[in-house]
């Protein structure tokens, strides 16, 4: 079973902007990758436990403004959270 997204905390950052944020829901534990759209590189990322992953983003300061699906992968498949994150 792929990997579910209920949320992302923060759901937004600036252009410039470098922080640590939390992605929640479940079947994370086998998780190989962790994309955010073009412009926001996957820094880090730490499985917390099965609900929970901790990662740190960077958003790249020509990233253009826009909504983007946050997207975690494991052998399984990808899950998907459409529009789960907003460069402002």
């Amino acid at each position: 079973m792929p990997p579910h997204i209920n949320s992302v905390t923060p759901n937004s950052g600036d252009p410039g902007d470098r922080f640590n944020l939390i992605i929640l829901g479940d079947v994370f534990s086998r998780v190989t990758a962790c994309d955010f759209g073009t412009g926001v590189e996957v820094v880090s990322y730490n499985i917390i436990n099965d609900g929970t992953i901790a990662a740190k983003v960077d958003i790249s300061k020509n990233a253009n403004p826009g909504l983007r699906d946050v997207v975690l992968t494991d052998p399984s498949g990808s899950g998907t959270l459409s529009i789960g994150f907003e460069v402002k």
